[in-house]
Order: structure tokens, then sequence, then C-alpha cells
């Protein structure tokens, strides 16, 4: 038989009327029971039981109506409820947390917070450790801008085993004080994650970026993992001046790192009190990356003065990494470089004639052989000045400077008399046909037989570069009255070659203060100039067909012109700008890294090309190297444009990750 809901709270009202609690009692609940969802007779249910004094099961009735109610969204309704419950039993856990739950969801924060607390306390009381670490994570979730109580949060999670979930915590409460512009607490809170899970990642990155933005280069070291932040951050060091806390870290922490920054820490180092350290770097550098071999030359060239020895131990590594690929050009090259910086280095001109002589690169060895001479004279080495300084008056008499060169290597080796024995030694050539001095077989300049006459077997006639000995020599003694012979054999020849009559042109020394001079050297001179007056022609055309609109045009004359690397700045800036005008953001980073690359004319224009550079970076997404760009600018520059604006946006972007 079906329960008669109606007729039992009609029974139950009569009772009520009647006095008789306990029976009416028993009608609501027989009805409560029936319909667990009668939300009204369950409270009225509820309050009787009150009256009565059963306050357990009155609160019990109530938790269940609170409870439904919340299921069904009723969350006000709900939450008047279980603040009915509390004010019967105000340590009832269930209906504390329900309750700051439901005030939570309604943005009733501080009634939330009030319900939960009361929760701790009672937890404490109970030595419930855990309990209470459970307490303070749902404390901590409730208010974002709370940081106090997110970082409590954090340390429990911690106290429950969760790790993870502290360190995610630590992390995001951060990235929020970073928003707020509290950098110091941000870099409190990372600093207490990183403490926890050392090895993560995300957690290093924004330590890198935040110490790295306030300008603590030193500090954002000690936590930077990778190749890249290692790199931007050694490169802002340099730009800031900091050599030496630049070399100290690139020493341990080199593997990864662009070779050209390694070089430029070794160099650092070669130049300091290090030397042994930079060779070692120089040494992996042209190890692991044999393309930089040229960069290496240089390099040594640049030690020749002031580290001989050092300077000649690096240019030995290039020189046989040039033999073993058979590029003999090359490994001359770098050695002639070094002896232009290191005149007098005598194992370096020795090891060049070498060269020379195995690779057939004669123009070199006679120089080289000029060089070594002179260097033997320096050093008071008059058996082997004297040898050199023979055969070079053998192979050109012409030339004043080898003439010079003997007479002093003479007069080292103590021979009483040097003009006599060059006298003989040219008249013993002139005679014998030795050197230059006789015109070939062939010569134009032959003088002819007298007219129906046989020229003798075996007769010859000088040619018109013939020497004049005596005159020569006439000329190598001082006139009377003059100036004393200097030490130096760097006498005035300009005298003795204009009275040489045909002498074959000398090769001239190479000048140049960095190895690329002798690179250039060693090609043709004449094809070298023509390329330079191309690439001005086509650097003007450029230039003028951008003026006139035609962008195609010239981006293909600038790109011409930019292989001359005295127009490298200037093409590449101008062809940046054009490629990120035309939404190009990758061809406009290469063309800005070239010009990066290159002497800029002005700090100015540096700086602008920097600018414009991190500008297509970040455009491009690449949000370390812009702020590794951002940070050289700021350091070189100072507070350019928006730059320090700049470094904060990308910090931020980078530790968001």
């Amino acid at each position: 038989m079906a329960f008669d809901r109606a007729a039992a709270l009609r029974n139950a009202e009569k009772l009520l009327r009647q006095g008789n609690l306990d029976a009416a009692i028993e009608e609501y609940a027989r009805v409560a029971d029936d319909q667990p969802g009668d939300w009204a007779t369950t409270n009225t249910l509820g309050d009787l039981y009150v009256r009565t004094g059963r306050v357990d099961e009155a609160v019990d009735r109530f938790v269940r109506i609170a409870d439904s109610l919340g299921a069904q969204g009723f969350l006000p309704r709900a939450n008047a409820i279980y603040k009915k419950v509390l004010k019967l039993k105000p340590d009832h856990e269930h209906a504390l947390l329900q309750a700051a739950e439901f005030a939570a969801s309604l943005g009733l924060l501080a009634d939330a917070r009030g319900h939960l607390r009361s929760i701790l306390e009672r937890r404490h009381r109970l030595s419930d450790v855990r309990g209470v670490a459970e307490i303070r994570v749902r404390l901590g979730a409730l208010d974002p801008a709370d940081f106090d109580a997110r970082l409590a949060a954090a340390s429990a999670r911690v106290e429950l085993d969760d790790v993870g979930g502290a360190v995610n915590e630590l992390m995001e409460i951060a990235d929020a004080l970073v928003e707020k512009d509290r950098p110091d607490d941000a870099l409190d809170a990372l600093n207490r994650a990183a403490l926890l899970a050392p090895g993560d990642e995300g957690v290093r990155q924004r330590l890198v970026g935040l110490h790295a933005g306030s300008g603590d280069l030193a500090r954002a070291m000690e936590y930077a993992s990778t190749p890249e932040q290692r790199e931007a951050l050694v490169r802002a060091l340099l730009a800031r001046g900091e050599t030496t806390a630049a070399a100290d870290y690139l020493t341990a922490n080199v593997a990864g790192v662009a070779p050209d920054l390694v070089l430029a820490v070794a160099e650092i180092q070669l130049g300091g009190d290090w030397p042994e350290a930079g060779m070692a770097l120089v040494r992996r550098v042209l190890d692991e990356h044999p393309q930089q071999r040229e960069e290496i030359g240089r390099l040594a060239c640049s030690f020749g003065e002031r580290a001989g020895e050092s300077g000649f131990t690096l240019v030995g590594w290039v020189v046989e990494a040039a033999l073993a690929d058979r590029d003999m050009s090359g490994a001359a090259a770098v050695l002639e470089a070094f002896t232009e910086r290191a005149p007098n280095h005598i194992p370096a001109l020795m090891r060049l004639v070498e060269i020379s002589v195995d690779g057939g690169l004669e123009t070199i060895m006679y120089r080289a052989q000029a060089r070594l001479a002179d260097a033997y004279i320096a050093a008071g080495m008059a058996a082997q000045a004297r040898f050199l300084a023979e055969d070079l008056v053998t192979h050109d008499p012409a030339d004043a400077a080898h003439l010079a060169r003997f007479r002093k290597a003479l007069e080292l080796d103590g021979e009483e008399d040097p003009d006599a024995v060059i006298a003989e030694r040219l008249s013993s050539q002139q005679a014998s046909g030795d050197g230059d001095l006789r015109a070939p077989a062939a010569d134009a300049h032959e003088i002819p037989p007298a007219e129906g006459a046989e020229p003798p077997p075996g007769h010859f006639e000088l040619s018109t570069a013939a020497v004049d000995v005596e005159d020569i020599l006439r000329q190598l003694d001082p006139p009377p009255g003059g100036h004393e012979a200097s030490d130096s054999i760097e006498i005035d020849l300009s005298v003795l070659l204009d009275d040489i009559v045909g002498a074959p042109p000398v090769p001239p020394p190479i000048q140049g203060d960095n190895i690329d001079a002798v690179f250039a050297h060693l090609r043709d001179e004449v094809s070298r100039q023509s390329a330079q007056d191309q690439a001005q022609a086509e650097y003007a055309r450029g230039l003028a067909l951008r003026e006139a609109g035609d962008i195609d045009g010239c981006v293909e004359a600038l790109q011409a012109a930019s292989r001359a690397p005295r127009f490298r700045f200037a093409t590449a800036s101008v062809l940046g700008r054009i490629f990120r005008d035309r939404g190009l953001t990758h061809l406009a980073v290469e063309w800005f890294e070239r010009g990066a690359e290159a002497p800029a004319p002005t700090p100015d224009e540096s700086h602008a090309l920097l600018y414009d550079l991190a500008d297509a970076l970040e455009a491009d997404g690449e949000v370390a190297r812009a702020l590794a760009v951002c940070l050289e600018l700021q350091a070189d520059a100072g507070a350019y444009r928006d730059v320090a604006e700049r470094v904060s946006r990308l910090v931020e972007l980078q530790g968001r990750g």
C-alpha cells in the first residue's frame, strides 16, 4: 500500500498542536525518509529535534539537506543550512569544510577563511599534522592575491609529499609577483623552488631571467643550464666589460657555446693571467670547429707582439690544420701575418721558408728569406745571415735592399772589406751569367752584332738591366761628411733603385694589422681592387633603385655589394629593414646579424642596428636571443630608447617559457 504523505503530515500537525512532540517527530521522520527531497519537512524535523534536545539527530538531518542543496546547485540555501549546523556544533568539520567551499565559490572569502581556520585550530588541538597541512593548502587556494597564504600552502604540499605541486605553486607565485613588480619577493619564491627541485629547468630558467633582468648577471650565471642561456649571459658580461667573470664562467661551461664567443674569452685569458686556460680553449675550438681556423689565425697573429711564444704555438696549430687540408697557401699566409707582428721570430720565419719551398710559393719564399736574414742579423747570427743574404743577392743582384743586407751580414761576420767581397760577388755573377745579370737568349734588349758580322761562339752582351757594380758600391758608401751608417738595414733604397736601370720590380711588403690583409695579398691584387670598385658601384646602384621604388632591384644590387667587407654593415642594415618591412622576419634577422658582425661607422648606427635586430628576433619568436641582444645594447648604450622595458618584457616572456 502506497505511503500517504498528506495524511502523515496532517497527523503530525495534530500531534504538534496536542503537544505530543515525540509522536509528531515520528510522523515527520516517516515523511522525510520516504521523500528525501522534501527539504521543508526535513527542516521542520530538524527543528523539532533541536527543541527536544536531540542535537546530533538535528545536525544529521540539516547536513543531509545542505549536501543535497549543494549537489543541486542551490549554494546560498545550502550555505545557510550549514551555518545553522555550525550554530549547533561549531566544530563540525564537514559543515565547516562545505561552508568554506560554498562561501569561496560565492566570493565570500572572509567567511571561507574563517571556517577553514576553525578547522585548522581543531586539528592543531588534535595534533593532526597531516590534517593541518591539508587545510593550509585549502587556505592558500582561496585568494590568488594572498601570497603569504600561498607560500604557506606550498610548504604544506611538501609535508604532504607533493613536491611537484609545491614547485609549481612557487613558480606561479613568482610569476604573479613579477606582474606585481615585486622582483625580490619573486626571487625568494623561486629560490625556495630551486631548493626543492635543483634540476627543474623551468625554475632555473625563471631565475636566470629575473637575475639578468635586475642586472645581477653573476647570480644569473649560477642558474644558467643551457648553451643558449650561457651564451647570452657571457655576451652580456663581455658587453659590460666584466671580462674576468665571463672568462671564469665560460672556462667551466664551454660546451655548446658559440665558438666565436669561446675565442673572445680565450683572447682575454691569453692576454691576462690565465694563458694556459686560454690555450686550452683555443685548442678545443680548433678540434671541434675546424672552420674557425682563420679566426684562430687572427687571434694568434694578434699576440705576435705581446706573447710571441704563445702566439707561435697557436700559429703552429693553425698551420698544421691547414697542411692537413693541403692548404699550403693558407699555412703560409698565417705564418706571414704572424711574422708581420713578430718580425724577428726566427722559428716562425724558418717554418715559413720551409712551407714556401714545399708549396712552390716562390715570391713568399724570397720575402721570408729576406726577413729571416734580418732576424739573424738582429740576433747576431752572422754565418746564417751571411749565407742567406748572399743567396738573395745571387737571386736578385739588382735589389739594393739585398745588397745592403749582404753588407750588414758581412760586417757582422767580421769581414774587413765588405765592399770588396760584394764587388767580387757581383763581378763573378757578371762573368758567369749567374742571377739576372745576363739577358735571356731571346731578350729584345740584346745588342745586335755589327752588320754582316757573326757573333763569336758563346758571346753575350749585357742587357740594359745590367748592374754597374762600382756605382752601386759608391752608393753604399756614405758621402764625405755625411751621416753615419744606421744600425738598421732600413737604409734609403730610393737612390739605389733610381740608378738601377731596368731593375725588376720588388714585390711590395705585406701591410695590414691582421691576417685578412695577408690572405688578400696572396690573391690577385688587381682583381681585389676591381671587386672593391664593383661593390661600390653595386651599392650606389642599390640605393638609387631604392629611391626610384625598385625594391627588388635594390635588394639584388645590395646583396651583390655585401660580398665586400667594406660595405657589409651598410648593405646589411638596409636589407634587414627592407625584409622587415616586407614581413620576411627570418630574412631580416639574418641580415641584421650579418650587419652586427661587421664594424659600424659610428656607435649610434651600431646601436640602431642592434635595436632592430632585437625587434626582429622577438617578432620571429626568438625570445632568448632577443633578450641577449637587448642586454648587450643596454650594457653598451645605457638608457637607449625603450630597451629597459623590452628587457623586462622579454624576461617575463622567457620565464613563461
